[in-house]
């Protein structure tokens, strides 16, 4: 039995609790820093698995020509053996290293070049000059008077030659001072100087000098004239009477003749450069100077006089002495790379495509035509005359220096510096010049020009399509 329970109650009013939040204006150009935790993730791999079983063989289908078979002929067949794979510069040792062919004796010199020495590619030339960054050329001219030893800094130089002429000529712009060394040597005769351009030595004659005041208040002395052969001309060479009209001399002898005097020697030799020839007696005569008689017998044969450097020498050289079609046979004399020379210009010049013409001689000797090889000879140049050409070795060399003079030329014009490997490169030269194309010709003309610090050589290379 439970005890009853009372209670009193009634309905509840609803209250509601008040909230109170405390705030203000926060700073809108603020931001709470997010932190984020983050490590290199693993690779996840899953295991693959693949069934297999045998293969079926697939089958594909072939086609070939063919021809109904012959019963061979009687007799025995030529088969052609394969031909040998023509080597390479480089010999591979089989599992050794390259064997190195050197082409070249050993020079006193850190430029290393490399090139093939085989028949089968350009053959590199005697002199070449090496590809470098920066050439360093330590530029100076210096004139000595021979006779007292007197140096004269150059403030300027120029000279050239081409294969045209027969001896330099030069001009040069001295200071004031040099005014007293200037004047003629003791026999009366014009001051002899050494020029020394970047170590070449060349000797020159003063002929002419005069006072320059262009550059005043400094005044200047210019100076001019040409090389040792100029002796042989006029005015310092009378006129005279040459030939051998008793004997039979070759060409060669008969230069050597003109310079002497009643059979003596006047002091200068000659260096021969042509293939020789017999001239009978009273074939040629002619009246001039001496270096006009040499020119005369060195243009018989195609060939033209250029003298040397420092010796009263003269050398007869061919103008052509290779045909230009066999040039890309020939070694040349400089390899000169676009790295080190600049090209100033090209000019093309047209001459006719003759390839033959008739050569002979004057009143004796021989005459008949010199057609180039490999041609019909349909196009003659005018025929030349000349007394010297008296037996078919000059007919020939005159020849092939008419047919070589013909078709489209270029005329490239270099400058470069005077460097110790290359020097002053004269006319008559080889050179091959490695650019955007290579070109190769021979050179016709030297310049050199000095403008202190500045020592430049321009050459002008004739070349042939």
């Amino acid at each position: 039995m439970r005890a009853s329970l009372q209670t009193t109650a009634e309905d509840a009013a609803p209250v509601r609790a008040g909230w109170a939040v405390r705030f203000q204006e926060s700073l809108r150009d603020r931001r709470r820093m997010l932190e984020a935790t983050a490590q290199d993730a693993m690779g996840l791999q899953y295991l693959f698995t693949t069934g297999a079983g045998p293969s079926v063989p697939l089958y594909r289908g072939f086609q070939a020509r063919y021809q109904q078979a012959m019963r061979p002929p009687a007799g025995k067949s030529q088969v052609k053996p394969p031909e040998p794979e023509k080597p390479g510069c480089y010999e591979q040792l089989v599992g050794g290293p390259i064997k190195l062919l050197f082409c070249k004796p050993w020079a006193a010199s850190t430029a290393l070049v490399f090139a093939c020495c085989k028949d089968d590619g350009p053959q590199p030339g005697k002199v070449i000059v090496p590809v470098r960054k920066v050439y360093i050329v330590l530029n100076q001219i210096v004139l000595t008077r021979l006779d007292t030893g007197v140096e004269l800094p150059a403030l300027a130089f120029n000279m050239s030659l081409d294969f045209q002429s027969w001896t330099w000529n030069w001009t040069a712009s001295l200071h004031k001072d040099a005014a007293l060394h200037l004047g003629r040597d003791t026999d009366g005769d014009p001051a002899q100087f050494l020029a020394n351009v970047n170590g070449v030595p060349f000797k020159l004659r003063l002929e002419r000098t005069s006072r320059d005041r262009r550059f005043l208040p400094q005044e200047r002395w210019s100076v001019s004239g040409r090389g040792l052969a100029a002796v042989l001309a006029e005015p310092w060479a009378k006129s005279m009477s040459f030939g051998s009209p008793t004997q039979t001399l070759t060409a060669q002898q008969l230069a050597a003749e003109v310079l002497k005097v009643n059979g003596v020697s006047i002091g200068w030799d000659i260096d021969w450069q042509l293939e020789d020839w017999q001239v009978p007696a009273g074939a040629w005569t002619l009246q001039g100077s001496y270096i006009d008689a040499i020119n005369d017998i060195a243009a018989a044969a195609g060939g033209y006089v250029q003298p040397h450097n420092t010796d009263q020498v003269l050398r007869i050289l061919p103008k052509y002495p290779t045909a230009p079609w066999h040039w890309d046979d020939v070694v040349p004399d400089f390899e000169i790379p676009s790295a080190v020379a600049e090209v100033e210009g090209t000019e093309f010049v047209d001459k006719p495509d003759y390839n033959r013409v008739f050569v002979g001689g004057v009143g004796a000797g021989v005459f008949g035509p010199i057609t180039r090889a490999g041609t019909a000879g349909e196009l003659v140049a005018p025929q030349v005359m000349h007394a010297l050409i008296t037996d078919t070795t000059v007919q020939r060399q005159r020849g092939l220096a008419e047919l070589a003079n013909t078709n489209r030329q270029a005329i490239l014009t270099l400058t470069m510096p005077v460097l110790p490997e290359a020097g002053v490169i004269l006319p008559g030269k080889f050179v091959r010049y490695q650019g955007s194309e290579t070109a190769m010709g021979i050179v016709r003309s030297t310049a050199v020009s000095w403008a202190a610090p500045r020592l430049r050589q321009t050459l002008e290379i004739e070349t042939h399509a």
